[in-house]
C-alpha cells in the first residue's frame, strides 16, 4: 500500500510539472515553427533575389514572381484547414506539409524553368499555410488561459529573430558556396527546426495530455471548466464568416500581407542606393528587430490595454517608418525607418488573432483564423504587381514606400469598420450547445 501511494505521488508530483511547463514547450516550438517558416519562406527569400537573377540571366522582378503563387496557395490552403483542422492531427498537418515545402525549398537552385518556381511558390503558400500561416495562433489560444497576449507575443516574435539571423547567414552561404546549394542547405535548417517539435510535442489541445490550459484553476472546479473548456462562449462560426466585422478584418489582413513582398525588395533597395549587398542585407535584420520588439512589447500591453489601442499605436509607427524609407539616404536614418516598418509583421501575426478573439470569442476561433488568411492570398497578389509597375514606372523604390502609407491607411479604415460593426454579430454571442 505504501508503494502505491508513493507511486501515485509521484505521477502526480510529474503531471503538476508537466502541466507548468509544457505550454511554455508549445511556446517554444512554435518559435521554431515562425523561424523556421516565415523568417524563411516570407521575411528571408529576397535575400536570393540578386544572385538568383544574375544567374538565370533573368530581372529581379522575374524571379520574384513565385511570390505571387504564394498568395495563391495560401488562399486555398486557408479554406482547406478550417474544413481539416477538426479531422486531422495536427502532427500529421504540420510534418507532412513542412516536409513537402522543405523538398521544394531545395530543389529551388535547379528547376529548369521559372514556371517551375512559379509552382514551387504555391507549394510553399499552401502547404506553408498548414503551419506557419495560422497553427501558431491556434495552438497559443488552446494552451493559454493567462499571459495569451505574451506568450503570442513570444512565438511571433521568434520569426523576426529567424529573419535577422537567417538573412545574413544566407547572404554569407550564397557567396560561399553559391546560390543554389544555399537553398538546399536552407531547405535542411527548415526541416532540423520543425519536425522534431512537429511529431513529438504538438498537441492541438493541452487534454490530450491530461492537461489543462496554462492559468487554468481549480477554483470552483466544475463551473470553470464547463465555462473556460468545455462550452466556450463566443459568435457561431457560419454567422461571424459572413458578418461585416469579419469580411472587413480580412481584407484588413489582405492589405497588410501586401507589405511581405516589400520586405523580399529591402535587399534590391539599399543595393540601388549604392550600399553593398552585405549592407543591404542588415535592412531585413532591422525589419525583424523591430518585429521582434514590437510583438514582444504590444503581446505584454495586450494583458492591459484594449487591442484597438494597440492596433492604432502600430499603424502611427508603421506609417513613421515608410516615410522615412521613402524620404531617407542616410544609413542610420534607414534603419530606424526598416525598424519601424517591421510592426506590419505583428499586424498579421498577434494583433490580428486577438482581434478576432475579441471580436468574436473563442467558440468559433480555431476555424476564423484560417480563414483571415483568404484575404493575404487575394490581397497579396497586387503586391508583387504594385512594386513592379511603380519601379517600372519611376524607376526607384521611393514611391513605392509612399504607396505603402496608402496601402496602410486602408487596412485601418477596414480595422474601423469592423470595430464599427461589431455589434450584430455579438449580438449572437452564447456558449457551445445554446441554441
Amino acid at each position: 500500500m505504501p508503494v502505491r501511494e508513493e507511486g501515485k505521488s509521484m505521477d502526480t508530483r510529474n503531471q503538476s510539472i508537466k502541466q507548468r511547463f509544457y505550454p511554455w514547450l508549445i511556446v517554444v516550438g512554435c518559435c521554431f515553427m515562425q523561424i523556421g517558416g516565415i523568417g524563411t519562406f516570407l521575411d528571408s527569400c529576397g535575400v536570393f533575389y540578386v544572385a538568383a537573377a544574375e544567374g538565370l540571366g533573368i530581372s529581379i522582378g522575374e524571379y520574384s514572381s513565385y511570390m505571387t503563387f504564394i498568395f495563391v496557395g495560401t488562399a486555398v490552403a486557408a479554406v482547406a484547414m478550417g474544413m481539416l483542422i477538426d479531422k486531422v492531427d495536427i502532427r500529421v498537418l504540420i510534418s507532412v506539409n513542412c516536409a513537402v515545402c522543405a523538398i521544394a525549398l531545395a530543389f529551388m537552385g535547379y528547376y529548369p524553368a521559372m514556371w517551375c518556381r512559379n509552382i514551387a511558390g504555391f507549394v510553399f503558400g499552401f502547404n506553408g499555410g498548414f503551419f506557419f500561416m495560422t497553427m501558431t495562433p491556434i495552438l497559443i489560444n488552446n494552451w493559454f488561459m493567462k499571459k495569451k497576449g505574451l506568450a503570442m507575443g513570444i512565438a511571433m516574435a521568434s520569426s523576426g529573430v529567424g529573419a535577422a539571423i537567417l538573412s545574413p547567414l544566407i547572404t554569407y552561404l550564397i557567396h560561399t558556396i553559391g546560390w543554389q546549394l544555399s537553398y538546399v542547405v536552407v531547405a535542411v535548417i527548415v526541416l532540423v527546426l520543425i519536425e522534431p517539435f512537429a511529431i513529438f510535442v504538438f498537441r492541438r489541445t493541452p487534454q490530450e495530455l491530461g492537461l489543462v490550459p496554462y492559468g487554468w484553476t481549480k477554483e470552483d472546479e466544475e463551473k470553470q471548466r464547463e465555462e473556460a473548456l468545455k462550452d466556450r462562449a463566443g459568435v457561431p462560426y457560419k454567422i461571424a464568416l459572413v458578418s461585416v466585422s469579419f469580411i472587413c478584418v480580412c481584407c484588413a489582413v489582405g492589405c497588410i500581407a501586401i507589405f511581405s513582398p516589400f520586405n523580399s525588395h529591402l535587399n534590391a533597395f539599399g543595393q540601388s542606393l549604392g550600399y553593398t549587398a552585405m549592407v543591404s542585407s542588415t535592412f531585413l535584420t532591422a525589419v525583424s528587430l523591430g518585429s521582434i520588439c514590437e510583438k514582444l512589447i504590444m503581446g505584454w500591453l495586450y494583458d492591459y490595454i484594449s487591442i484597438y489601442k494597440i492596433i492604432a499605436i502600430n499603424f502611427c509607427l508603421l506609417a513613421i517608418g515608410l516615410g522615412l524609407l521613402a524620404t531617407q539616404t542616410a544609413l542610420p536614418l534607414l534603419y530606424l525607418g526598416a525598424f519601424l516598418f517591421g510592426v506590419q509583421n505583428s499586424l498579421v501575426a498577434v494583433q490580428i488573432p486577438l482581434l478576432v478573439r475579441d471580436l468574436f470569442g473563442d467558440r468559433p476561433y480555431e476555424k476564423l483564423i484560417p480563414f483571415t488568411r483568404v484575404g493575404v492570398g487575394i490581397f497579396g497578389l497586387f503586391g508583387p504587381i504594385i512594386i513592379s509597375s511603380i519601379l517600372g514606372a519611376t524607376g526607384g523604390y521611393s514611391a513605392v514606400w509612399g504607396a505603402g502609407i496608402g496601402i496602410g491607411a486602408a487596412a485601418a479604415i477596414f480595422i474601423i469598420v469592423a470595430f464599427a460593426n461589431r455589434a450584430k454579430p455579438r449580438a449572437a454571442w452564447r456558449a457551445e450547445g445554446e441554441s
